[in-house]
């Protein structure tokens, strides 16, 4: 109690309430992969859980879907043996089927960009990353199940890190199946193969999604290959070129012109995405030129406005070089079609800008030091051999009076911002001037060839079919949420329909169903049905240790998850408090309060509070001395957890007539 010395009156806060613990959240998925693109504020983000809670802002830090790539096998008439997606990553598409399920708050893990390779390695590091991070309670990896071994080994790992934390869960994918039978060989194949230890951690759900979310296959996405006959002697198919093949199966002269003017317009949109992964490649440096155009070098110092020009210059340098690169590249009819005049005056400008900043340059290091450019990136960028072959250049005509008369550094450094900040946005604007000109022709031109054209159409339609088909765990994820949101996690995330899903991959039976819900080794797979009226439904609930009764069900294992999580992040108040009989009291107290609260809102079976739950602690029943005097406070909770109702039986009886 405080010593009172100086007469007067105290005012002393006495809290009416006891401390609370609070509800920890339950369905915050950690989605592991590979994004187009991982920076936020001019740093990069790879390998760096990020926290988000909707589609714009993952957007914003990591990008879009991957461009669309099919491979379709023809026979020798031209017809679709099979279609195949050639590009391995799902994450953008699956945290798409995560909100629309209504998922919110979620953690992103970028392993690499679309350039990369699906690496077991990557992934597994990306896993790693979240083991010291409180907030994820599930964890999803959609491309997993494109390595070698299906993902196995990697959600073995997973299973491993839910173990040791006890506070998340890992939803499973299997690979993508289109037939019953197939399907239930990649389940053989998964059950045999994830192992036996830590099983209660994870849940695997299937077939795949056949979704609405990617927009129609272009000719662009397609690459055909003609298969060998049965009775050839021929190994492997002979790729084809799609826009000739569709040009010599028709005679119509209309149509003739519209494929060849979508072949040219999507050569474009190509070009124009490529230089746009290109430049993200200097994300770093696009956030500092966009940062430093405002400053006023006026202001500055000999020694303080080379980091602006700085900034410019190497930006310039990377944009100058995709352009360039765009330019060069595409034919004089596609540059003339979508963009006008830009194949002469605005290239030629742009490379006139690069020899005033060159002039700049050499005077910035004769007198500072400062080196704003790499010569021998200009000297390649310029096709030129060597250093005195750009000393000669001449800088641009209208601005090379103001640069050479200024009297000083810092003004002749304030003719170059003028002159590049000109440039950039001129340069910018062309990019986004062609590039929009060129996707809505692409986008026209399909659209009149699938309406008009049957062959392009039944290629278009099963391309399409194929990109839409995604693994189920970002959709799986978002049913979790919504049901924690509205019912609680105590309710299992079952028997709930699926939004922008339009059927399963491949239907299962209600015999089918049996072993996958139902297996001897307890491995249970919850399959996604499709019902006439109710939608396309989980049709499960059950965890892979399907055998053991107390942790049968996803709903039970969650919830001891979010209890634990809520009372070890609660009593961290406590720690180094008196192991006495008050702080037995206070903790005994707080968990009951916690418990009930629990009970009242449905979560825990019984009619009454101590059917429902139990709390011990205590010496003499849960420590004896020689835990009090090592400083070990133990208790012992006992919670009565519901369980779905997974069959509903009814009997049906004759009432017969009594006379």
């Amino acid at each position: 109690m405080a010593q009172y010395k100086t007469p007067g009156v105290y005012i002393q806060e006495v809290a009416s309430f006891p401390p609370e613990i609070t509800a920890v959240a339950t369905a915050v998925p950690a989605f592991i992969g590979y994004t187009e693109k991982a920076w936020r504020d001019g740093a990069p983000l790879t390998m760096k859980p990020v926290y988000i809670n909707h589609l714009a802002e993952y957007e914003r830090y990591f990008g879009t879907a991957p461009a669309p790539e099919v491979a379709i096998s023809l026979d020798s008439d031209n017809q679709i043996i099979e279609a195949e997606a050639c590009q391995p990553f799902y994450l953008y598409h699956s945290l798409r089927l995560f909100f629309s399920n209504g998922g919110s708050a979620c953690v992103i893990v970028s392993v690499g960009d679309y350039s990369s390779q699906v690496s077991q390695a990557a992934l597994a590091q990306g896993l790693a990353s979240i083991e010291h991070e409180t907030a994820p309670t599930l964890i999803v990896i959609p491309e997993a199940v494109q390595l070698e071994d299906h993902g196995v080994a990697l959600y073995t790992a997973a299973l491993a890190q839910c173990a040791q934390l006890l506070n998340r869960m890992t939803i499973c994918d299997l690979r993508c199946q289109l037939e019953r039978t197939a399907f239930a060989q990649e389940v053989d194949y998964f059950r045999s193969n994830i192992g036996n230890q830590h099983l209660k951690y994870a849940a695997a759900y299937g077939p795949w999604l056949r979704t609405t979310f990617t927009s129609v296959a272009r000719l662009g996405d397609l690459t055909l290959k003609r298969q060998p006959a049965a009775d050839s002697s021929e190994n492997s198919g002979v790729t084809l070129d799609a826009a000739a093949l569709l040009t010599e199966l028709t005679a119509d002269a209309q149509i003739k012109s519209k494929v060849a003017d979508l072949s040219l317009t999507e050569q474009v949109c190509k070009l124009l995405s490529s230089g746009e992964a290109r430049l993200l490649q200097h994300a770093v440096s696009l956030q500092q030129a966009v940062d430093y155009l405002g400053p006023d070098l006026a202001a500055s110092s000999i020694t303080d406005y080379h980091a602006p020009l700085r900034a410019q210059s190497l930006w310039l340098l990377s944009l100058l070089d995709v352009l360039a690169g765009v330019v060069t590249d595409c034919p004089d009819t596609a540059l003339i079609k979508f963009s006008g005049t830009i194949s002469s005056q605005a290239h030629t400008r742009m490379a006139a800008s690069l020899r005033l900043l060159v002039a700049h340059h050499h005077t910035l290091l004769a007198h500072t030091g400062i080196a704003l450019l790499d010569e021998a990136a200009a000297c390649n960028l310029l096709a030129l051999k060597d250093q005195a072959a750009m000393l000669a250049l001449t800088p641009l005509p209208d601005v090379a009076a103001d640069y050479l008369t200024a009297s000083t550094d810092l003004a002749r450094a304030q003719v170059a911002q003028r002159a590049l900040t000109g440039i950039l946005r001129q340069a910018a604007a062309w990019f986004s001037e062609v590039q929009l000109s060129a996707e809505t022709t692409a986008r026209a031109l399909n659209h009149d060839l699938t309406l008009h054209y049957d062959v392009f159409r039944r290629w278009s339609d099963s391309a399409t079919q194929v990109l839409n088909t995604l693994p189920a765990s970002g959709a799986v994820a978002g049913v979790y949420a919504q049901v924690d949101r509205d019912r609680g996690v105590w309710k299992a995330p079952a028997n709930v329909a699926l939004q922008q899903v339009v059927s399963p991959a491949c239907m299962v039976t209600d015999e089918d169903q049996q072993d996958y819900n139902q297996p001897a080794d307890g491995k249970a797979i919850n399959i996604i049905r499709a019902f006439g009226g109710k939608g396309n439904r989980v049709w499960g609930a059950r965890t892979l240790a399907g055998n053991d009764n107390e942790w049968r069900y996803v709903n039970v294992r969650r919830l001891f998850g979010m209890v634990q999580a809520s009372i070890d992040l609660s009593l961290q108040g406590l720690v180094f408090e008196a192991n006495d009989a008050n702080t037995w009291a206070k903790v005994t107290a707080l968990l009951e309060n916690f418990l009930l609260t629990l009970w009242r809102q449905g979560a825990l079976f019984g009619s009454q509070p101590k059917e429902a739950f139990f709390v011990n602690l205590g010496l003499g029943k849960t420590m004896n001395a020689e835990d009090i005097a090592a400083g070990r406070l133990l208790l012992e909770i006992g919670l009565a957890p519901l369980r779905p109702a997974e069959f509903i039986m009814f009997r049906l009886a004759l009432n017969m007539q009594q006379s």
